[in-house]
């Protein structure tokens, strides 16, 4: 089940409740996690420069997955 509301879209399953909201700065640290996580070690000036340079692109969008909480549990880069 999905629900919109405003600027963010709330994904509910098996008593999880997560919303879907475009990345910003304040989402960079827990995303530096999540990539270590993954393998993918990196520094926070190497995310950073990543993120502004993306998000000046009007056809690239980056959006993070956060837990009610503001855990950020996922993130996506569209084109």
């Amino acid at each position: 089940m999905t629900n919109s509301g405003g600027d963010s879209h709330f994904a509910v399953a098996q008593n999880l409740i997560m919303k879907i909201v475009e990345m910003d700065s304040s989402d960079l640290e827990q995303v530096i996690t999540l990539c270590e996580q993954l393998g993918y070690p990196l520094s926070f000036d190497d995310i950073q420069t990543r993120f502004l340079l993306i998000s000046k692109e009007p056809t690239h969008k980056l959006y993070v997955a956060k837990m009610i909480n503001d855990q950020v549990v996922g993130w996506i880069h569209v084109n």
